[in-house]
C-alpha cells in the first residue's frame, strides 16, 4: 500500500488548510482512505474474512465443519498464536531448554 504524506499531496496539487504535520497526517490519511472506493472495498473484504472465521469457529463448536471456512479460521488462529508467543517471549517465559 502506498501512503502519501502531506508533502506529497501538496506536490500533486491538493490544497490543505492549517497543516500541522503531526496532527493532520492521520486525519488526512483517514479522509483519503474513506473517499477511495478501493480501500473501502478492501476493508469490507477484510471484515468479511474475519466474520467467516468467527462463523467457522462457532460452527465447529456445535460439530459442523466446512473446509472452505477453515482457511480463514486457520489464518486467524495462526496469527493469534504468534501474538501470544511474542507476549510470552517478552515476559521471559521459556518452554524449551
Amino acid at each position: 500500500m502506498v501512503c502519501i504524506g502531506l508533502d506529497g499531496l501538496k506536490t500533486i496539487g491538493v490544497k490543505l488548510k492549517n497543516t500541522s504535520k503531526s496532527i493532520r497526517t492521520s486525519s488526512d490519511t483517514l479522509i483519503l482512505t474513506i473517499k477511495s472506493n478501493f480501500f473501502v472495498i478492501v476493508w469490507l473484504l477484510q471484515i468479511a474474512f474475519y466474520f467467516l472465521a468467527l462463523i467457522d469457529w462457532l460452527l465447529k463448536r456445535i460439530g459442523i465443519s466446512f473446509k472452505i471456512l477453515s482457511l480463514s479460521l486457520y489464518f486467524v488462529f495462526s496469527n493469534a498464536t504468534v501474538v501470544i508467543a511474542f507476549y510470552k517471549f517478552l515476559r521471559g517465559e521459556r518452554f524449551a531448554a
